[in-house]
């Protein structure tokens, strides 16, 4: 019994141990954090003084900036495109609007608003013991305002009236202020470019001439401002210690994407970087985080590298704020430590009636007692605690090719013709899904991937309205995802649905269905 009583005692200062010496880790993260935001958020009030003072005074010394490129969109056929620039570089239409901004609108409509949503992501990933750090990627034109000429028809050709503060970009600075000041960790691309850019001239240039994407250049430098955050961690520490990674020089020449610099991430062995699903460290992002990576140099692996461990990687063409769902339904969410969102400067600007940001619950959130995202298992099983409600069992789906009948209660944004992607995908929630015998299929209900517009030809299934019966060939989304998941969706007034219910992907007799050339051309 003594023996016994002295194993129990052994374990219990074990633990109490354990959590002390994690306890005093984490009051070091958070205060590396909290350091990092006041830094920020200081360094763009600094800005605010050289820009003039106040807001006001900024948006008053961009005046002259903004009358030479409004043209471009006001008068657009008057100068054909791509607009004159410097070097050849071609500039998006999206990128002058934002530009023209003064703010991104915050009294839009609940799922319209960037800071509200990525404020209240931030809040649900601090309760399950998350660290959420925003990094977003600037504009081409943020970043050399300098190279664009005047559109300013019937005169002669001259560069845009740049201010010489040179910082053009308001908006974007507004947004990362207003969110440092809600306690949301930013880091500032937009100065991290700037600074590289001054320090190194204009012959290393962080974009591709003819696309609005950063290069890999642009991507290595992201990636060292966001891996410098990470290295506060003690894992992050200890992965350096060892690192399994190294860079080799590499380049390619293929049209468009040349890029005669690249850094290619490969294993002590010679094997190329691959991401991992259950990383401690989640990056969320845009189609940024799919240039290069087959060659193993994309954004994801230069993190790895940096920090000498595997990330993991969910992207998607476009609509990449609806991500944030897909962490909602992430089966590893329990295991992250820090997620971070990467995503380009336009997909801040709300698009009315889209609910592009939408407001997304994390599962387990709304219980505190559940086991903290940082707790090891072996240590939460010795203290007690249950497992986090998002590991409960579900009902399982119904199987691939099930042919299912159910009624239509919300729908998706309805594809348009004129956006940049060939394909979309609407999702419909439908009830009441019985198979052919009339047996319910799955748990009864289920959200509905669907193909509603192919090559720019937008299809029957586009008109469907609540309330409508409809006949279905289902998936399971899991074994669909890895084929469809790139493609433009859209999102359901009621976003939680596609936590809560089951989610399949559909098709209806009769509909087209995407070959593999499609697939290779999704935005």
């Amino acid at each position: 019994m003594k023996h016994r009583n002295l194993g129990t005692i052994c374990l219990c200062v074990l633990i109490a141990g354990t959590t002390l010496a994690a306890d005093e880790q984490r009051e070091k993260e958070l205060a590396a954090r909290a350091e990092a935001i006041k830094k920020t958020l200081a360094n763009i009030n600094e800005e605010i003084k050289e820009c003039g003072g106040s807001w006001e005074k900024w948006e008053e010394s961009l005046k002259e900036y903004r009358d030479d490129i409004r043209g471009y969109i006001t008068n657009w056929k008057a100068f054909g495109w791509p607009w004159p620039a410097k070097k050849g570089f071609v500039y998006q239409g999206a990128a002058v609007k934002i530009q023209l901004l003064d703010d991104f609108a915050d009294e839009l409509a609940k799922g319209e608003r960037p800071t509200e949503s990525m404020i209240h992501f931030d809040r649900q990933c601090k309760a399950l013991g998350i660290d959420l750090i925003v990094a977003i990627i600037p504009s081409k034109l943020s970043v050399y305002p300098d190279y664009t000429y005047a559109g300013v028809e019937g005169e002669p050709q001259r560069v845009a009236r740049v201010p010489k503060h040179g910082n053009v970009d308001l908006v974007l600075k507004r947004l990362m202020h207003r969110l440092l000041e809600n306690d949301v960790e930013v880091v500032d691309l937009n100065a991290v470019f700037a600074a590289y850019r001054k320090k190194h001239g204009d012959d290393a240039e962080l974009f591709y001439v003819r696309d609005g994407h950063y290069k890999n250049l642009g991507a290595r430098v992201a990636a060292g401002a966001i891996a410098e955050r990470l290295k506060r961690y003690d894992f992050v520490q200890k992965a350096l210690q060892n690192n399994p990674y190294v860079g080799v020089k590499g380049s390619r020449s293929d049209g468009g994407k040349a890029d005669p610099d690249m850094l290619i991430i490969k294993d002590k062995d010679g094997r190329g970087y691959r991401s991992i699903r259950d990383s401690r460290i989640m990056l969320l992002g845009d189609s940024h985080f799919g240039y290069n990576q087959s060659r193993s140099a994309g954004t994801g692996a230069q993190v790895a590298y940096l920090i000498g461990m595997p990330v993991t990687v969910v992207w998607k063409e476009g609509l990449s704020t609806r991500i944030p769902v897909e962490v909602a339904r992430d089966r590893m969410l329990r295991k992250r430590r820090i997620i971070i969102m990467h995503y380009t400067e336009r997909m801040m600007k709300p698009s009315p009636g889209k609910n592009q940001w939408p407001i997304v619950n994390l599962p387990g959130v709304a219980k505190p007692k559940t086991v903290k995202s940082d707790m090891p298992p072996e240590l939460a099983k010795a203290l007690g605690r249950k497992p986090p409600p998002w590991l409960a069992k579900k009902r399982p789906p119904a199987a691939a090719g099930t042919t299912a009948s159910g009624t239509v209660k919300q729908v998706s944004q309805r594809p348009d013709t004129k956006a940049a992607y060939p394909h979309y995908i609407m999702k419909l929630y439908v009830t009441g899904l019985t198979d052919e015998n009339g047996a319910k299929v799955g748990s009864g209900d289920g959200v509905v991937s669907i193909l509603a517009m192919y090559r720019r030809t937008i299809l029957p299934v586009a008109g469907t309205k609540e309330g409508a019966k409809l006949k279905l060939s289902l998936t399971p989304w899991a074994q669909a995802e890895k084929k469809y998941g790139k493609i433009q969706s859209g999102a359901l007034p009621d976003v939680n649905l596609e936590i809560e219910k089951t989610v399949y992907w559909g098709e209806i007799a009769g509909q087209p269905r995407l070959t593999a050339d499609d697939l290779k051309k999704v935005g």
